[in-house]
């Protein structure tokens, strides 16, 4: 990569990481890292909820019954407000980078369409 579109694209994340979203994911982020039990917990959710979704992406069956599961048998963790409000942060920002890169593969005219079913 060349200096000048490397330096422009560290000037763009350090734009993205003054977003609102991006610093509310970080304040979440930190007041949920002070309670190592809870974070634990919610990040074994959040690799069980990635497991089942990109499951489907596989072909695996039941994806959305068994995310229903899943959230059923953590309502008591997602009802924490942190908790909620963390992943709620984290889904803004998730879907604030998802755009940035589909914005970049449409404006370079980079084939992804192999990814859609």
């Amino acid at each position: 990569m060349n200096e000048d579109l490397k330096n422009e694209t560290k000037a763009y994340i350090d734009r993205i990481k003054k977003t609102d979203a991006y610093v509310d994911y970080l304040n979440y982020k930190s007041i949920l890292e002070r309670q190592p039990e809870l974070k634990a917990q919610v990040d074994a959710f959040r690799r069980k909820s990635f497991e089942i979704q990109a499951g489907h992406k596989y072909g695996y069956f039941n994806a959305y019954e068994n995310l229903l599961n899943l959230r059923s048998q953590n309502n008591d963790l997602l009802n924490e407000a942190i908790v909620k409000s963390f992943l709620e942060a984290e889904l803004k920002v998730s879907k604030m980078l998802t755009d940035i890169l589909a914005t970049f593969a449409e404006e370079v005219d980079f084939d992804l369409d192999f990814l859609q079913e």
